[in-house]
């Protein structure tokens, strides 16, 4: 035998931040109360727990990367052929982020470099194929440069402590062959 229950109906009331909030009228509109500071205080907490993936290069950005002709410079139009934009778009990026900075010739042309090129193929992969906003890429962009400049002070010191080490070592291979020879 079956059993119809009857179903509450879900309260739809809207909460009020004060009395004169209360008084609904025509033309006033209801307002969803602000997060209580105990919601605020939970958000780091629910942020912790998710994992973060760091953006891999892709096989088409690798592609574009490895068909950049080896010349020192590159009008826009060819600059924009090997990004695969628009010249335009390549002349707004250049207003948006301070990295895609070509020089100029002495009449007014752009001449990208191959570092230029590379700035831009990797703005259009946060753009496009990451959907980063151009804020979000900007501050990715600047990300990724400060972590290029940390790596290459790590090199660096690398550098420095090998050769430390080398030098040190031809040192102790120096006494062990005088000491090699008072034995002799």
């Amino acid at each position: 035998m079956d059993q119809v229950l009857p179903q509450a109906e879900p309260q739809l009331e809207p909460r009020l931040e004060s009395a004169a909030a209360a008084q609904v009228g025509p033309t006033t509109a209801l307002q969803p109360e602000p997060p209580t500071t105990d919601e605020i205080q939970m958000l780091p907490l629910e942020l912790s727990n998710l994992d973060f993936v760091e953006v891999e290069p892709s096989q088409a950005l690798n592609e574009s990367l490895e068909a950049i002709p080896d010349r020192m410079a590159f009008k826009i139009g060819t600059a924009a052929d090997l990004v695969g934009v628009k010249t335009y778009v390549l002349r707004f990026w250049e207003t948006e982020f301070e990295a895609l900075r070509p020089k100029k010739s002495r009449k007014g042309q752009r001449a990208y470099s191959r570092r230029d090129i590379e700035t831009a193929l990797i703005i259009k992969k946060l753009l496009y194929e990451d959907r980063f906003s151009i804020e979000g890429a900007r501050a990715r962009l600047r990300e990724l440069r400060s972590k290029v400049k940390e790596e290459r002070g790590v090199l660096h010191q690398l550098s420095e402590k090998r050769s430390e080490a080398l030098s040190e070592l031809q040192l102790v291979k120096a006494e062990l062959t005088r000491f090699r020879a008072l034995l002799a």
